[in-house]
């Protein structure tokens, strides 16, 4: 199984857990790892370094991060370079539900294709959708 880490800035990841534990119900291998103002990128990056060490199989870890280009996703990507873990940038909870889903009968590379797509499809005007219908 497919094991995975929420990064995010703040309280967001684990916010996305407790949504997705709420539509899912529990889920093993599975962690929340926020930043908060006073924590060093050394600090942060030493926090998923030690649950994906605690895993033990790098490859296997897919790290979900907010935002591209901000730190959580940039010590994610670090991390792909350095322990070989997948890391995937602009996570919302559409993309989390469609990784919790799959990741025990996926593949890494076919979890993070479908995640990719589901992403660029789950962002909707659905004031545009309504319209269509009404007419």
């Amino acid at each position: 199984m497919i094991k995975v880490i929420l990064a995010s800035h703040g309280g967001f990841a684990q916010g996305m857990l407790e949504a997705a534990e709420m539509i899912l119900g529990p889920q093993e291998e599975i962690e929340a790892v926020g930043l908060y103002p006073g924590n060093t990128t050394e600090e942060y990056t030493e926090k998923l370094e030690t649950i994906i060490t605690s895993w033990g199989d790098a490859e296997n870890v897919l790290i979900l991060a907010d935002l591209p280009g901000g730190t959580p996703a940039n010590m994610g990507a670090l991390l792909s370079l350095k322990k070989g873990v997948t890391c995937l940038a602009g996570c919302n909870l559409p993309l989390v539900l469609e990784v919790l889903s799959g990741r025990k009968f996926l593949s890494m590379k076919e979890l993070t294709t479908s995640a990719i797509e589901l992403g660029k499809e789950s962002l909707r005007n659905l004031t545009e959708e309504l319209a269509r219908v009404e007419n």
